[in-house]
């Protein structure tokens, strides 16, 4: 069954060089075939996830959300869900009267706006309540990964996609996030989300032995 698989394949790229030759940069994919192998060696490994540096997080953030969502509810109600986008647009299109972009969306880039034109503390509020969910929801995500590769968390790393030219990593199909496929390129704007990546799991130990 190998003769004519290996066959096959060799037939195809061989059609594909005759159908891009003069289209494509001959030396660009010399380097991207290159890379390839140090990406996939890269794959294999990936930064340990400290532990008691996440327990330590979730300390600092479960209260501040807490206490975030709290000033919400003083403003909203009490039964206000913060992470319902019907609760947020009727808070802020329909109590506090804000005018509406795009219609009654409520996503990162209309609160940017709508902080700009109003100084409501409740649009602040929300930028920092999301903030602090989405890190929330990382930390979920990092503990998944490690605890599906032995403590480590992993990604896929893309060659090609971004439009600055860098590399991407991760990638958002349902197969992918149940397999612990981390999103490294955001890790992380906050520095708070750095700390439990540690490079050797007994770093501490090398720091009181110095």
């Amino acid at each position: 069954l190998l003769v004519p698989y290996n066959a096959g394949d060799c037939d195809v790229t061989k059609r594909l060089e005759q159908q891009t030759d003069g289209k494509i940069s001959h030396a660009l994919l010399q380097v991207y075939i290159h890379c390839g192998f140090t990406l996939r060696a890269m794959e294999r490994r990936g930064p340990i996830l400290d532990r008691d540096a996440v327990t330590k997080l979730r300390g600092v953030i479960v209260p501040r959300s807490a206490d975030i969502v709290m000033r919400l509810r003083q403003i909203a109600g009490p039964e206000f869900n913060p992470n319902t986008p019907a609760q947020v647009a009727r808070l802020l299109f329909d109590q506090l009267k804000l005018p509406k972009v795009d219609g009654r969306k409520t996503g990162k880039d209309i609160l940017d706006e709508l902080a700009m034109k109003s100084k409501h503390s409740a649009i602040r509020l929300m930028q920092r309540q999301r903030k602090v969910s989405r890190m929330e929801s990382s930390l979920d995500g990092y503990e998944k990964s490690a605890a599906m590769h032995g403590g480590e968390l992993r990604t896929i790393w893309w060659l090609t996609g971004a439009a600055t030219g860098r590399l991407r990593s991760g990638k958002s199909d349902k197969a992918e996030k149940e397999a612990g496929v981390m999103n490294f390129q955001n890790l992380y704007k906050n520095p708070l989300m750095k700390n439990p990546l540690v490079s050797d799991a007994n770093w501490r130990i090398a720091l009181e032995e110095k």
